[in-house]
């Protein structure tokens, strides 16, 4: 699981691209890149936050 939330920003990023390419071409695969990017660094940080603050809910 861990290794899969590492790919999670790789995987955003080339599918922004992708999609963002299919859109509205270069222009728009750079943007679809710079936010497949932003999603990708912002899911694994609001799990790892939660993870926190369940762990220290718990105790």
């Amino acid at each position: 699981m861990a290794a899969l939330g590492c790919l999670v920003p790789l995987f955003l990023l080339i599918a922004g691209l992708v999609v963002g390419g299919f859109v509205a071409n270069g222009t728009g695969a750079l943007w679809g890149a710079i936010i497949g990017a932003l999603l990708g660094s912002a899911v694994p940080a609001v799990i790892f936050h939660s993870l926190i603050k369940a762990r220290s809910n718990r105790k």
